[in-house]
């Protein structure tokens, strides 16, 4: 059974109704050499993946593992929770960074345990 795919919108009003402080583009640019940019920990640490703006159906190593994020080209890019653009959606502006994505609330649906987009990105498509 596939999960309804659900949005929030980042840069405007989150699915959730919460409030969260993303960080400047400027902050992430700095170590972000490429397009999309993904890491394993808060505040742009850890490992990092770097993507082209493209359509990824599975961002591999980088599955279930970014927790802060850099969306450095000048178009939309959509996170999915699953697979070949399945699942829920979060959508990063042109140039937006989210420093901590545990910030973001995850629709409960079906899965309560699931609370927020810490470590649940698997695929992206740029548009």
């Amino acid at each position: 059974m596939k999960k309804p795919v659900t949005t929030a919108l980042l840069g405007g009003l989150l699915a959730s109704g919460g409030v969260v402080a993303a960080a400047t583009p400027a902050q992430a640019a700095f170590d972000c050499n490429s397009n999309v940019c993904l890491w394993q920990d808060i505040n742009y640490s850890g490992p990092k993946w770097n993507f082209s703006p493209r359509k990824v159906d599975n961002v591999g190593s980088a599955n279930d593992q970014a927790t802060s994020l850099h969306n450095r080209i000048n178009r939309q890019t959509a996170f999915y929770t699953d697979a070949h653009q399945m699942g829920y959606k979060i959508t990063l502006q042109p140039g937006m960074s989210v420093n901590n994505l545990s910030s973001y609330i995850l629709p409960r649906g079906i899965y309560p345990w699931w609370t927020n987009w810490n470590d649940e990105i698997s695929s992206y498509i740029t548009y």
